[in-house]
């Protein structure tokens, strides 16, 4: 409480930031790619995840709210399923790659996925 009032740490930092960071009008983008090296089979190996994701103009989402907020929402639904072992554990080892990419498929998120 500050002077009797209930304070939202949040909602505070939402009020002195967001205008500090947002242009009216602007669409955002997001540009991930993630580059894998090691070996398989005894061979060398590379895989490459490359995702691009935009403004939504339909639901008024950015795409940095879709890019985070799926992702949390994929793995709060599996936590609420079972699905995701309880405790502290690497999310490469708690979560299924093909199927993480499946569920932000399912989002409207495209990973492209590269062998190499």
């Amino acid at each position: 409480l500050i002077d009797n009032q209930e304070v939202i740490p949040r909602k505070v930092s939402h009020a002195l930031l967001e205008p500090k960071v947002t242009i009216p009008g602007d669409k955002d983008l997001v540009v991930i790619r993630v580059k894998c090296l090691g070996q398989k089979d005894g061979k060398d190996a590379e895989v490459i995840l490359d995702l691009i994701d935009y403004f939504d103009e339909h639901t008024g989402f950015t795409a940095m709210e879709r890019t985070t907020g799926w992702d949390a929402s994929i793995v709060a639904i599996m936590m609420a399923q079972g699905k995701i072992q309880k405790g502290a554990i690497p999310i490469e080892l708690a979560m299924p790659g093909d199927y993480f990419v499946e569920e932000l498929a399912k989002r409207g998120i495209k990973v492209t996925v590269k062998i190499v």
